[in-house]
């Protein structure tokens, strides 16, 4: 019987690279997929954006991703407040997040009106 072991060893991501990198994602999302803002169409992050097609976004199943950017905002929330960082940006998209909920809402229902 033979028995083998290899022992690798590399660099793993530590902390500081997985911070970098989280806030250079959340960067392309504010920037890339979405305007923060309380009116019509903003703060909705959309599903794709097609840099072929003039920079088109498009937006499928809105309110799924709305929520999981609600999750993410108050996920950071939490992790800036915890380690004594500004949270006041956090505060503002969260508030427009919200915002675009209850405008999701009562657009649904006017469209919806009288059906069952």
């Amino acid at each position: 019987m033979f028995c083998s072991l290899f022992l690798i060893t590399g660099k793993a991501q530590n902390n500081q690279t997985n911070l970098q990198k989280y806030w250079h994602y959340r960067y392309r999302l504010v920037n890339d997929f979405m305007v923060v803002g309380p009116n019509p169409g903003e703060s909705l992050p959309a599903q794709t954006r097609n840099h072929n097609e003039g920079n088109s976004l498009t937006w499928a199943e809105g309110p799924r991703h709305l929520a999981q950017y609600l999750g993410v905002l108050a996920t950071e929330y939490r992790l800036l407040k915890n380690n004594g960082q500004p949270v006041d940006q956090t505060l503002t998209e969260l508030l427009y997040a919200l915002i675009a909920i209850e405008r999701l809402d009562k657009q649904a229902e006017v469209q919806w009106e009288g059906h069952n």
